[in-house]
């Protein structure tokens, strides 16, 4: 909550740095005014023997890569054509001269705060956010995600070239970025996504179950459905092998509002079982159902999300503290059945106001 805290707080006369990078986005976005950004579904298909999927191979516990290759698609996604997608960028990477042509570190949120350096002097927060801005650079490209323009030195990154993001880039030949074709197979991904701030407050983990659930739920749509899909322990290893990462995450993507949540009968939240003994080993799993929230995305996240766990919070201290400060509990209460109301309000969406 800190993190969230740091960019939807007060950050003086600049403002808050959720709204100023949503302001950014916002000015690349008004050059061809896309509605979608596609992204190649291999970019979540977990490989097997051969380890995580592209996306979540760049992943950090806290690193922003994911965020920094997510809107690097965004942004090739607003350029005027095709052909120019695949080109390096002639975008700054720390600072524009150029009016209304935000740098790179100005389209990535990461907040941080002043650090000393050894000599005793103040680092600020904008040279913080540009170190984190190599490093996630310098990750995408050992990942090979990215090609640098040049070998080393500290400005190696200026005028980076995106590569196919979903192709292996490292043992093969490198693949130059091509946006996918009209009728090529794609999540279409909402702008509202990066404008909006989604792509910098969701965890790494939360945007791969959210992308994958889309995923889904557009293939659903095209074979005639209503874009509601079950989604199995099976399904889930497609996007995070044996990793409980998605069956998790799809608890906090309800608490924000994004996605609604039928629970299989006598499985928890989170896909275990109730119980939890040996004797409901044998239950048949059924899977949970899973329909995205249309309007979802059109709010501001950091906002949303900050007032989700806030509430959140508040209802797991009302239900630890209960017994300390009531000698007696109501009629029919019993501290099983708040835990599973508990676990019930998890999946509920926090109002729908901005």
């Amino acid at each position: 909550m800190n993190r969230l805290r740091g960019l939807a707080g007060s950050a003086g006369r600049a403002g808050p740095l959720d709204e100023r990078v949503a302001a950014a986005r916002a000015r690349v976005w008004r050059v061809v005014r896309p509605r979608q950004v596609p992204l190649r579904a291999d970019l979540l298909r977990h490989r097997g023997a051969l380890g995580d999927s592209p996306l979540r191979a760049v992943s950090t516990p806290k690193g922003c890569a994911v965020q920094v290759l997510l809107v690097i698609l965004f942004e090739v996604t607003c350029r005027r054509t095709r052909l120019e997608a695949g080109r390096p960028t002639t975008r700054a990477l720390r600072h524009s001269e150029v009016e209304g042509r935000p740098s790179w570190q100005e389209l990535i949120a990461t907040p941080t705060v002043n650090r000393r350096r050894s000599t005793g002097t103040a680092r600020t927060p904008e040279d913080n956010r540009s170190e984190q801005l190599r490093a996630a650079l310098a990750r995408l490209e050992a990942h090979g995600r990215i090609q640098a323009r040049y070998p080393e030195g500290r400005g190696r990154f200026e005028g980076f070239a995106l590569l196919n993001e979903a192709s292996d880039n490292l043992t093969s030949s490198a693949t130059t970025y091509r946006r996918p074709k009209d009728d090529e197979p794609a999540i279409k991904v909402p702008v509202e996504f990066w404008i909006n701030g989604w792509v910098h407050v969701l965890s790494d983990s939360e945007i791969v179950t959210y992308l994958y659930l889309l995923a889904r739920s557009e293939q659903d749509r095209r074979d005639g459905g209503d874009g509601e899909v079950a989604v199995s322990a099976e399904d889930w290893e497609w996007a995070f092998g044996g990793d409980r990462a998605g069956l998790v995450a799809q608890r906090h993507l309800a608490r924000f509002g994004l996605i609604d949540v039928e629970r299989a009968e006598g499985r928890r939240s989170d896909g275990t079982v109730e119980g939890g003994g040996a004797e409901d080993a044998e239950l048949p799993f059924t899977a949970h159902r899973y329909r995205l929230i249309d309007d979802g995305l059109r709010y501001r996240a950091a906002p949303k999300v900050l007032r989700a766990l806030k509430n959140a919070h508040d209802l797991d201290l009302d239900t630890a503290t209960w017994p300390l400060l009531h000698s007696a509990a109501p009629d029919g209460w019993t501290f099983e059945g708040a835990v599973a109301e508990l676990q019930h309000e998890r999946l509920a969406a926090p109002p729908t106001t901005s």
